[in-house]
């Protein structure tokens, strides 16, 4: 995966919200909580819902507030089992879900350094091996200037050092661009890595404070 992909996977996963027409509600942590016709306990229930659902809030009425469904359905539950966030258990595990995706995008870009790193030194063995060809040609040069016999074998091999040298030249430029796109890849993995602390210093401690005060109360 290109590391632009990467990093853009990283910043959706940071930025992502929900967007709709009515404020979002979330049935608290409780097993099941009953989603009434009415706003009384003498209305019928429709339906029981579970702990963690998201809701459309519509409207509200004493300690009740209406509610509709993902499928459309609509109904009355008690505001107290309500929050107006997901439950800690649902951003802990968003949060570990969002870790998991930067660690596995970090490991992508970890892997794709050492491909780039092992084709710079391949490219740089084959540089080393054609300067020692040139110097060799060069050197058969010399000692066919000594003889004007030898004069097709100069010309012969005149074009094949400068076929060499701009072979050279390439290979210099791709080593170059390489080493560029290493240093850069070092960087973006970094910031990878650095990502990878800011979400959990920003959702972690926010989740053990949620679930020191609520989860006992609402377990």
């Amino acid at each position: 995966m290109p590391v632009r992909r990467i990093c853009l996977l990283l910043l959706l996963l940071l930025t992502a919200l929900p967007l709709t027409a009515h404020a979002q509600v979330y049935v608290s942590d409780q097993l099941e909580v009953a989603k009434r016709s009415g706003p009384s306990m003498q209305h019928r229930i429709l339906r029981f819902v579970s702990s963690g659902t998201q809701l459309q809030q519509l409207d509200s009425s004493g300690d009740w507030t209406q509610v509709r469904d993902g499928q459309g359905r609509e109904g009355w539950i008690e505001t107290r089992h309500l929050m107006n966030e997901p439950s800690a258990r649902q951003r802990l595990e968003a949060a570990n879900r969002r870790v998991e995706a930067a660690e596995e995008a970090r490991e992508e870009m970890a892997a794709q350094l050492a491909e780039t790193r092992e084709h710079a030194d391949e490219l740089a063995e084959r540089v080393a091996a054609l300067e020692s060809e040139r110097d060799r040609l060069e050197a058969r040069l010399e000692d066919a200037r000594e003889g004007l016999e030898l004069a097709d074998e100069h010309q012969r091999l005149q074009t094949t050092i400068s076929d060499l040298q701009a072979e050279i030249r390439e290979l210099e430029a791709d080593k170059t661009a390489l080493a560029r796109q290493t240093q850069r890849d070092w960087f973006l993995a970094g910031a990878g890595v650095l990502l990878v602390g800011l979400i959990l210093g920003l959702i972690l401690p926010r989740i053990r404070w949620k679930r020191r005060r609520g989860w006992g109360d609402t377990l």
